[in-house]
């Protein structure tokens, strides 16, 4: 399976949700600042008129591919790939291991709402 992914000029891990807890395993285990985004259509649409959006994007230690149709354009149709990222499985197994292992993490949220007039 190819492990990193070029998308509009973007490189996106494409692990499985395994592979990437062991990245993530390894972030724990040092003393740096390491950042792990989920990635998704509208932020990879958003970067191709941000070039702030596009230098972070570039520059995320983990980048999770975070929609089926992001796999599905880079021609990548694991069905593994696509039910791990349909159920969110790496976040579970992510906070799960942040549990176990008594560590601490910065989690940042946006949320958009829709006003309805």
């Amino acid at each position: 399976m190819i492990k990193k992914v070029d998308i509009l000029g973007i490189q996106l891990d494409n692990y499985t949700v395994r592979e990437a807890i062991m990245c993530v395993e390894r972030y724990l285990s040092n003393n740096v600042l390491n950042t792990i985004e989920s990635i998704s259509l509208q932020m990879l649409i958003d970067s191709e008129t941000n070039p702030v959006l596009k230098e972070v994007m570039s520059s995320l230690d983990l980048a999770i591919i975070g929609e089926k149709e992001i796999i599905q354009a880079a021609g990548l149709e694991s069905m593994q790939r696509i039910r791990e990222t349909e159920e969110n499985d790496f976040y579970f197994e992510f906070f799960k291991r942040i549990e176990r292992n008594k560590k601490s993490v910065f989690y940042l949220v946006t949320r958009r709402r829709k006003l309805i007039l």
